[in-house]
């Protein structure tokens, strides 16, 4: 029987980076912000935030849209941010029954 561990475990190890993290959380409440924002908020550089957000556009948890010179980033779908609001609560909280 397939699983879909090491999947899991890549996902994780994606939102467990620090810098990542925190720029996950800031895009929490729906409003889009730019690479220039979010390297503030993550405490990173611009270039280190670049790639960041390159990654976790690439795997799917934020989609990048133009407008005009600049990038604007935003989580991917209703579900990621799920994803995000579970881990955070057990974070905070621990796993309750």
């Amino acid at each position: 029987m397939p699983t879909i561990a090491r999947e899991l475990a890549d996902l994780a190890a994606l939102i467990a980076d620090p810098g990542r993290a925190l720029i996950l959380s800031r895009l929490m409440d729906g409003r889009p912000q730019t690479a220039g924002e979010l390297a503030l908020v993550a405490g990173v550089t611009p270039q280190t935030a670049s790639w960041h957000l390159g990654k976790l556009v690439q795997h799917a948890l934020l989609k990048v849209e133009r407008r005009g010179p600049r990038r604007i980033y935003r989580l991917a779908t209703p579900l990621v941010a799920q994803i995000l609001e579970g881990m955070m609560t057990v974070a905070v909280t621990g796993p309750k029954a």
